[in-house]
């Protein structure tokens, strides 16, 4: 108690306040655990008043929660006094409110009006988080429509593009014959494709596979039959020869 009279920062009722937990307290100063009205009655405050006070103790560190009660009787928080205090330190003076006033010791709760101080404002609710949105002058050009990420049967106005015109004409395909060949068979199977001018395009190139194939085919078959012939010629040439 000699340090709480010779060094507490505040006087008043506060000061009173202070040397009642001070007093409640053991030499190390843990084990403060006085009911409020009981402070209120030692100290001749409200109870609201003493309430203010130890919330200000514990807003400047000179008063510590250990627990809090949960409201029940006898079960009041337990607090502590802050050992760094009790071995020398100091705390920041508190401002003067309600344990200073002299009215806050009579049990007026005037005193307790320099809380309304520390409300902060804040501002309306449909100010909070608000996006603005500012022109550009370098937004980005539009992106491409994206392929379908499904396949589609054949579109009734498809028309080969220009890539698959170069392939006919390079290769000396019937640009024409094929697109009809092609829409038949994929029209008749129900083919799905995701990419149609692509297939096409695989058309094409197999077409000129496939005539190449044909050619070579059909050359060999012409000369499998002159040799035929040229055996059948010479078996009439030289039939009774004896060679």
């Amino acid at each position: 108690m000699t340090a709480v009279f010779d060094r507490y920062p505040n006087g008043g009722g506060e000061m009173l306040t202070a040397l009642a937990l001070a007093d409640h307290a053991s030499d190390d100063g843990t084990r403060v655990f006085p009911g409020i009205k009981a402070l209120a009655e030692k100290t001749r405050q409200s109870e609201r008043t003493i309430q203010y006070q130890l919330r200000r103790m514990e807003e400047s560190g000179w008063l510590i929660l250990v627990s809090a009660g949960n409201g029940g009787r006898s079960m009041t928080s337990e607090y502590r006094i802050s050992l760094d205090w009790i071995k020398g330190a100091e705390i920041a003076p508190i401002q003067k409110g309600a344990s200073d006033d002299e009215k806050g010791a009579t049990g007026d709760t005037k005193g307790c009006k320099p809380a309304q101080e520390r409300v902060q404002p804040v501002a309306p609710a449909n100010n909070r988080h608000r996006t603005i949105s500012e022109p550009s002058l370098n937004r980005p050009a539009a992106a491409a429509p994206a392929k379908p990420s499904r396949g589609t049967t054949v579109p009734s106005d498809f028309a080969p593009d220009q890539t698959a015109v170069g392939i006919a004409a390079e290769t000396g395909v019937d640009l024409q014959a094929e697109l009809a060949n092609f829409l038949d068979h994929h029209a008749a199977r129900g083919t799905v494709f995701k990419d149609w001018q692509a297939g096409f395009r695989t058309w094409l190139r197999n077409a000129v596979k496939f005539g190449q194939q044909r050619g070579q085919g059909a050359a060999a078959q012409r000369g499998q039959q002159g040799q035929h012939r040229y055996a059948a010629a010479a078996a009439t040439i030289y039939k009774g020869v004896n060679l």
